[in-house]
C-alpha cells in the first residue's frame, strides 16, 4: 500500500514562488507611488477648485501659494497696489494653502468700515497672536467677542481721559528735555578745546546722534511713566535688555514668526523661531513686572498714571454692570496694558523718526515750523492739547507724516465671521482680510495726482471726504486703534518740544536723507543706517 503523498505547499504556484522577495517590495512601492500620485492630484485639483470661491489674484502654486512672489525689492503692501490694478479689488493671495484677501481701495474700505463693520471684525488666528495673548483676552489679538468688546471700551475710556491731562503734556516735555540733555553737546556758551567723539570740529555746538534711538528713548519713557508711573533709567539692565530685544524683533521678526508664513518654515528656521519667541516672552516679563508694581500701589480714585485711570474705569464699568467683571480680570487688563505699551512705543517711534528725518532733510520746512512754534509757545512754554488749533502748520506736518508713513501698512489681519461681499466680490467665512492702509493713504483718487509726494501743506486745505476716505493710518471700523488720541497728543508734544530746543540737519546736506524703509511686508520703519546732527537752540540762535 502506497503512502499518501504530502499536501502541496500553500504557495506552490511556480509563477509566484519563482519571483524573489524584492518583487513584492517593488509592487508595494508602485502601490504607494500610485496612491501618492492620486492624493497629490486630488489635492491640486481641490486647491485650484477653491480659487473660484475667492476674489482673483496672482496665480498661486500648490503647497506654497504665492510665497515665491513675496520676495523682491518692493514690500507686499506696494505689490498689492500693482496687483489690484491688474486683478481688481479686493484680491486674494495664498500663503501656503491659506487664502488672504487684501483690500486696497476706498470702495473696499467703505464696505469694511460700514455695512460689514462687525462681519469683518474677527481676528485671524496666528501663532504670534497666540503668543501675545498667553491664554487671556486682549484688544489687539482677540476675536470679536463680549470680552474683547468690554475690554476695548474700558481701555478706550481710560486712554481718552489720560490723553487730555496736563500731566501728559508736562511729561513729554520733561522726557524730550531729558533726552536732549544726554546728547554729547557742550553746555551753552561753553567752548571746546578739542572736539569730542562724534562732534563736528567745525561746529563745536553740534553732535551726531542715532535719531531712531533718540525718538525711541523718548517714547519708551513717556509710555513707561504714562502707564506705570515709573520710567527707565539709562544703563539699567532691564531697559538695556528691553531695547536690545525690541531691536532684535525689528530685525529678525519684521515679517512675524516664520511659522505664520508657512508651518514648514517654523521647522526649517527653528532657531530663528525659538529666538523670536524667547525675545517676545522677555519683553512680556518686563511689562508684567512693571504692571504688578503699579497694581500693588493703586488706590481707588487716584490717577497717577494710565493704569490708575484704567483700573478706575474698570471699577466704574463693574459698578454699572456686574457681568462685565468676569471679562475685566487682572490678567485681561494686564494684556490690554501690554497691547497699548508695545503697540504705542513701536508705532509712535516710527512716526516720530520719519518726522525728524524730514525736518533734518528739509531745512526751510523745519525753520517755518519752528517760527510757528516759537510764535505760539516761545522757548519754554509746554505745548498743551488746546494749542493745536494755533499750531496749524505743525499739525499739518504731523498729519502728513502719519498719512505718508503708516507704521503698520496692513494693520492687523482681520477674519470674516460670515460670508460677505466687499466691493462686489465674495469673501468666504473664516478668510483672513488685510486692509492696505498704505494704498488708500496714497490713493490718487482721494488725494490727487501728488498723493505719492510728501506735501504737508495739503492738510492746510484738507476736505472732510479726504480725511474720511484717505486718512486711515490708525485703522478702520471696529478694529481701529483705540490709542489714536493719546498717540496724536504724544506726537504733537514731542515735535513742539524738539523744535523749541534743537536744530536738526543731515550730515551730507539738505535732501540727502535716506527716506526708504526697512525690508518688511507688514511694518513701515525708517532705516537705522544714518544719524542726524543736533545743535542746541538758544534765544539768540532762533529765527
Amino acid at each position: 500500500m502506497e503512502a499518501p503523498s504530502p499536501p502541496p505547499p500553500l504557495l506552490s504556484s511556480p509563477s509566484v514562488s519563482n519571483h524573489p522577495t524584492w518583487w513584492w517590495l517593488m509592487l508595494d512601492l508602485k502601490v504607494i507611488v500610485g496612491l501618492a500620485a492620486v492624493t497629490l492630484t486630488l489635492y491640486v485639483v481641490d486647491f485650484y477648485r477653491r480659487l473660484r470661491s475667492y476674489p482673483p489674484g496672482p496665480m498661486p502654486l500648490p503647497f506654497i501659494g504665492n510665497i515665491h512672489q513675496l520676495r523682491g525689492p518692493s514690500p507686499l503692501f506696494e505689490k498689492a497696489i500693482v496687483w489690484s490694478k491688474k486683478y481688481g479689488d479686493p484680491l486674494t493671495i495664498w500663503i501656503g494653502a491659506r487664502p488672504l484677501v487684501i483690500a486696497n481701495t476706498k470702495q473696499s474700505f467703505r464696505d469694511i468700515a460700514g455695512p460689514h463693520r462687525n462681519n469683518l471684525g474677527g481676528r485671524m488666528q496666528t501663532n504670534l497672536g497666540d503668543l501675545q495673548k498667553r491664554g487671556f483676552e486682549d484688544i489687539v489679538c482677540s476675536d470679536l467677542n463680549p470680552a474683547w468688546d468690554v475690554l476695548r471700551k474700558v481701555t478706550h475710556v481710560a486712554l481718552r481721559k489720560y490723553a487730555k491731562t496736563e500731566e501728559l503734556a508736562n511729561l513729554v516735555a520733561e522726557q524730550v528735555d531729558r533726552e536732549i540733555g544726554r546728547l554729547p553737546l557742550p553746555k551753552e556758551n561753553e567752548a571746546r578745546s578739542e572736539p569730542a567723539h562724534s562732534i563736528d570740529s567745525s561746529m563745536c555746538n553740534e553732535a551726531t546722534w542715532p535719531f531712531v534711538d533718540f525718538a525711541g528713548n523718548i517714547i519708551n519713557n513717556i509710555m513707561a511713566v504714562s502707564a506705570f508711573g515709573e520710567g527707565f533709567q539709562r544703563g539699567d539692565s532691564d531697559y538695556d535688555a528691553f531695547c536690545n530685544n525690541r531691536k532684535l524683533i525689528e530685525k529678525e521678526g519684521a515679517n512675524g514668526l516664520p511659522s505664520d508664513l508657512h508651518p514648514m518654515l517654523g521647522l526649517l528656521l527653528f532657531s530663528k523661531e525659538r529666538k523670536l519667541r524667547k525675545t517676545i516672552r522677555d519683553v512680556q516679563a518686563l511689562i508684567d513686572k512693571l504692571f504688578e508694581t503699579a497694581l500693588k500701589t493703586h488706590a481707588t480714585g487716584t490717577n497717577r498714571h494710565f493704569i490708575d485711570t484704567l483700573l478706575n474705569a474698570r471699577a466704574q464699568f463693574v459698578a454699572e454692570d456686574r457681568s462685565a467683571g468676569r471679562y475685566l480680570s487682572d490678567g485681561n487688563v494686564r494684556q490690554a496694558v501690554l497691547d497699548i505699551f508695545v503697540a504705542a512705543t513701536d508705532t509712535t517711534r516710527a512716526i516720530i523718526s520719519f518726522g525728524l528725518l524730514h525736518l533734518a532733510n528739509e531745512p526751510q520746512l523745519q525753520e517755518d515750523l519752528r517760527a510757528e512754534v516759537l510764535d505760539v509757545l516761545g522757548h519754554d512754554k509746554v505745548c498743551q492739547l488746546n494749542d493745536r488749533d494755533r499750531l496749524v502748520r505743525l499739525d499739518a506736518f504731523i498729519q502728513e507724516v502719519i498719512r505718508f508713513y503708516p507704521p503698520a501698512p496692513f494693520a492687523i489681519p482681520r477674519r470674516a465671521l460670515v460670508d460677505v461681499e466687499v466691493n462686489g466680490r465674495p469673501i468666504p467665512r473664516d478668510t483672513g482680510v488685510f486692509t492696505n492702509l498704505f494704498a488708500v493713504n496714497r490713493d490718487t483718487d482721494v488725494w490727487g495726482q501728488d498723493a505719492r509726494e510728501f506735501r504737508p501743506e495739503r492738510f492746510l486745505n484738507v476736505t472732510k471726504d479726504q480725511l474720511q476716505q484717505g486718512f486711515n493710518s490708525f485703522g478702520i471700523g471696529s478694529r481701529a486703534c483705540p490709542g489714536e488720541k493719546m498717540a496724536l497728543a504724544n506726537i504733537l508734544y514731542v515735535f513742539a518740544r524738539v523744535l523749541q530746543r534743537v536744530r536738526l540737519r543731515c550730515a551730507s546736506g539738505a535732501g540727502s536723507a535716506d527716506l526708504s524703509y526697512c525690508d518688511s511686508d507688514i511694518l513701515l520703519l525708517v532705516r537705522r543706517n544714518q544719524d542726524i546732527w543736533f545743535s542746541l537752540l538758544t534765544s539768540q540762535s532762533s529765527p
